[in-house]
């Protein structure tokens, strides 16, 4: 199973930032990464061209190595597109390894300025793709996140955080 992991860095998440990497790195720390098993990648956005490709799914074949990049990793600041990071999202995606599960978490408070329904939809459209969304925001727009990921059970604000990270984690122990 590989994750690919999308990451508002924009002002509006600013407070909530170091909470967003401790969840991914909560997450991480429970991946076996190998060619074979486990693979992540992930993405920053803060703007309408800024998409940061932190690293793709084939960068790290060891954990620990994932977790030094990941503290590595440092809040870009701007507004949020998440339409712009969904594109990029894809473009990654077709990178991914054929006939393996793959889990899309897009971690926002929802609070866009551009349009992500259309590429939140080819995401869905995606087979094997499993799509989710966590904010760790006091404020969230839920009722957009919920259309994107397309099901609104797959929707986890702040109180529900540690379910999807129990279910990642339970997904990621499954072989």
């Amino acid at each position: 199973m590989d994750i690919l992991f999308l990451v508002d860095s924009s002002g509006s998440v600013q407070k909530n930032y170091d909470s967003q990497k401790q969840y991914i790195k909560e997450i991480i720390s429970e991946a076996e990464l190998t060619e074979r098993t486990h693979r992540i990648s992930l993405l920053q956005f803060a703007g309408s061209h800024i998409q940061k490709t932190e690293w793709a799914f084939d960068a790290f074949s060891k954990s620990s190595d994932l977790m030094s990049a990941l503290n590595q990793v440092r809040l870009i600041t701007g507004t949020t597109y998440i339409g712009a990071a969904l594109d990029s999202a894809l473009q990654i995606l077709e990178n991914r390894r054929p006939n393996i599960p793959i889990i899309v978490v897009l971690v926002s408070d929802g609070f866009s300025q551009d349009d992500a329904t259309f590429p939140a939809e080819r995401i869905r459209m995606i087979p094997n793709v499993q799509f989710y969304s966590l904010s760790v925001s006091e404020l969230t727009n839920t009722n957009y996140l919920a259309q994107l990921v397309g099901d609104s059970t797959h929707v986890f604000g702040s109180s529900k955080a540690t379910d999807l990270k129990d279910l990642l984690i339970k997904k990621l122990r499954c072989r």
